[in-house]
């Protein structure tokens, strides 16, 4: 089947698609184990091997699965209904309360936006409002932009 991959980014997660679907024979399950590997390209595969992009075949899905949890993301999410599908959630998205998915939402749709903008919006108090951007900041998952009176928070680049 020739048909595109398709990769999806936004702020909740990564999502990999393959029309291809995973190999016959080969299942949800086999790839958190190591497993055999049916190589749909025997050249491209050989020379990426060759080329050390590969260090050893059947243990790619071990590799992100053990690096997704390393990196705080947790367990990557395989789905194989004619098409493979690996989603890969953000870290920074799971330990958010309410008014930081309101107060990231708001930004996103806005762009840049003032402190007062978000007390108006979220009907919250300066001092609440303060708080939540400064962890936001913490976080990474916002950046301040400008000085004093003028200065504007936009979404950081997850």
């Amino acid at each position: 089947m020739r048909s595109p991959i398709y990769i999806k980014i936004s702020d909740q997660k990564l999502s990999i698609e393959n029309p291809g679907g995973l190999p016959t024979g080969i299942t949800i399950e086999d790839l958190k184990k190591p497993h055999r590997s049916i190589l749909r390209n025997p050249k491209i595969a050989n020379t990426l091997y060759n080329l050390g992009y590969i260090e050893k075949w059947g243990i790619g899905t071990l590799k992100i699965i053990k690096e997704c949890i390393t990196n705080g993301n947790g367990e990557p999410i395989f789905n194989s209904n004619g098409i493979f599908k690996v989603e890969i959630t953000s870290r920074y998205r799971k330990n958010l309360d309410n008014k930081e998915e309101a107060t990231l939402n708001y930004i996103r749709e806005r762009g840049l936006t003032s402190r007062r903008e978000l007390e108006k919006v979220l009907k919250l108090k300066e001092s609440t409002v303060r708080k939540l951007l400064e962890k936001l900041q913490n976080k990474g998952l916002i950046v301040k932009e400008g000085r004093g009176k003028k200065v504007k928070y936009k979404l950081a680049l997850i």
